[in-house]
């Protein structure tokens, strides 16, 4: 089911007789051309309309059906170019983000970002490891200039504003880092040299 249309409720109508059943829907889904496979919603209550959704890797030739849960017949055909602008931009930015859009090209692009952000975790040990003080499992130096700092809030609040959940996450670090700075020097010298 596309995501513009996961909460669309289709009304049902109401006919005497036995209703639709799964042989039914099936042929009718058939006769009205949706290309295979497909994904098929069975309502939860009789009566109610049935949905069956064509999911191709290009957003452009998405399709879903919706059948009256009675009588079998087609009452919405909504395809990508029935969605409003925002639906349409939402719809495409997942394909793309799932590395569908575009066929394998997507894909590589994908895996790239997803290799590249590993290697950065990775590389992230790796200077850690490198600028820590000799011996010992600590924080590396603070930088000497302000330069630093300056550079380091060009990137990082961009991307905190642009992302609040990542926003959040570095005032928790930064508070937590306040925190323990406060009672790492609260503790008297003479304790921190015994073993």
């Amino acid at each position: 089911m596309p995501w513009a249309l996961q909460e669309t409720e289709v009304p049902a109508h109401h006919h005497e007789g036995m209703g639709l059943n799964l042989d039914d829907a099936l042929a009718r889904i058939e006769a009205a051309g949706l290309s295979r496979p497909y994904a098929l919603s069975i309502p939860a209550e009789p009566g109610k309309a049935w949905s069956a959704s064509y999911m191709p890797d290009k957003v452009e030739e998405m399709r879903t059906l919706y059948l009256d849960g009675s009588d079998g017949r087609v009452i919405a055909d909504i395809g990508y170019g029935r969605f409003g602008h925002a639906a349409k931009a939402i719809e495409w930015g997942i394909s793309v983000h799932q590395g569908q859009q575009f066929g394998l090209l997507n894909k590589l692009i994908m895996l790239t970002g997803c290799l590249a952000i590993w290697q950065l975790g990775v590389s992230a040990l790796v200077m850690w490891w490198k600028r820590r003080p000799k011996g010992r499992l600590a924080a590396p130096p603070r930088p000497a200039g302000r330069r630093v700092y300056a550079a380091l809030a060009a990137v990082v609040v961009p991307l905190a504003i642009l992302y609040p959940l990542v926003g959040a996450s570095l005032i928790a670090v930064l508070a937590l880092d306040f925190v323990i700075r406060r009672i790492a020097s609260a503790v008297p010298p003479s304790l921190e040299a015994r073993p």
